[in-house]
């Protein structure tokens, strides 16, 4: 039975992540958190910011910051 990961890397985000982050990548590998034969990722919180900025966190959701409207709905 095949599990898919948490997050399916793209080639380039895995380039940019083994060139940029060598020993952080190596260690995802070792760890098994990545697998480098599909670019399934099942950890998150291993990939460095650089990526995690391009990258939504899959079980995290969003952070939204609400402000009155300045309109004629604003008190």
């Amino acid at each position: 039975m095949d599990v898919e990961g948490l997050i399916h890397l793209t080639d380039q985000q895995e380039n940019d992540w083994k060139t940029k982050d060598p020993a952080g990548y190596q260690s995802a590998i070792e760890s098994g958190v990545y697998n480098e034969e599909d670019n399934d990722l099942y950890a998150y919180d291993v990939l460095p910011d650089f990526l995690k900025n391009t990258i939504p966190n899959p079980g995290g959701g969003f952070d939204i910051n609400l402000r009155p409207s300045e309109g004629e709905h604003g008190q």
